[in-house]
């Protein structure tokens, strides 16, 4: 099954993204856990909001994804460098930061540092019935 998320994981592993160990769609994998010197993102599909209606057709869809970053409990990942890397690399492939997230917070189950922010990007095409 191949989805938006899927498609973004798929690019982020292929990215060379340093210090990136992994990313994932939909779950992240529980038997690994997160590298001191690596970095794990989940990406999740939030919403696929369609727009520019006319003559009962479609022809834009706003696509929004939330990422998820995992660091472990004793990184040694530059958090900053890294998000700055991982930000970059979006804008980079079409997608626009949402401007708006909330700083780093620990996970209530693992004590990992996370960070989530959401990012969007407007498709247009020529639907026709």
């Amino acid at each position: 099954m191949t989805t938006v998320a899927k498609k973004v994981v798929d690019l982020l592993n292929s990215s060379n993204l340093p210090k990136l160990h992994r990313a994932y769609s939909f779950a992240v994998g529980t038997s690994e856990r997160t590298p001191r010197e690596g970095v794990d993102v989940l990406v999740s599909e939030v919403d696929f909001d369609f727009d520019e209606s006319g003559s009962n057709q479609y022809t834009e869809q706003v696509q929004r994804l939330a990422i998820n970053v995992f660091y472990s409990k004793k990184t040694t990942v530059d958090m900053n460098e890294f998000e700055h890397s991982l930000m970059s690399f979006f804008v980079a492939n079409n997608w626009q930061i949402v401007a708006s997230f909330a700083g780093h917070t620990y996970d209530p189950n693992s004590g990992e540092p996370t960070i989530s922010f959401q990012i969007k990007r407007r498709i247009k095409w020529n639907f026709k019935v």
